[in-house]
């Protein structure tokens, strides 16, 4: 997040820079917030419910893209990623949020 946005206002910025666009009207899911022991970094992880698949514009951050269930995530992950993927309460998160959707 820049210095004076909110949660929401970076991740829509976020969303705009590293995919090319924005999701209208999404359905966000807080799944976790990391902070670091010195509490100089903190990382919030959303899981954003989209009514349909589409094709990202990617920004220079990314080399690639895929729609995957869950499940299927690629390998090598980034630890902070698997440690997400992989924590009972975000996947019952993420599961409530696919069968309410």
């Amino acid at each position: 997040m820049d210095r004076d946005e909110t949660v929401i206002t970076g991740l829509s910025r976020e969303i705009q820079e590293e995919l090319g666009g924005r999701i209208i009207d999404p359905k966000l899911i807080p799944v976790e917030k990391f902070t670091s022991p010195d509490e100089r970094f903190v990382y919030h992880t959303f899981f954003i419910s989209v009514e349909e698949e589409f094709i990202p514009v990617l920004n220079d951050e990314h080399i690639g893209y895929a729609w995957l269930p869950l499940a299927a995530a690629p390998k090598p992950l980034h630890p902070g990623i698997v440690r997400t993927l992989t924590s009972q309460v975000v996947v019952n998160k993420i599961r409530y949020c696919e069968a309410n959707s």
